[in-house]
């Protein structure tokens, strides 16, 4: 066991956003790049939970399903 904040550079288990994320990367990285989709819990407002990663997965599956649909 090794508290996050003893190791340098790594304060915590999970990023912390700024205010204007959710207004800016969260957005363009919210949307399928051609055949490439993310998922993960920094691509959702539980940002850090298993939750968040698991919803975020869902959206991407979804989005990929409507894709394959629309073809």
């Amino acid at each position: 066991y090794v508290a996050w904040g003893k190791i340098p550079f790594s304060l915590g288990s999970w990023a912390r956003t700024t205010a204007d994320y959710y207004d800016g990367p969260y957005r363009v990285l919210l949307d399928a790049d051609d055949r490439v989709y993310f998922a993960g819990d920094h691509l959702s407002h539980l940002s850090s939970w298993q939750e968040g990663a698991a919803l975020s997965a869902q959206r991407a599956v979804q989005m990929i399903g409507a894709r394959v649909r629309a073809s």
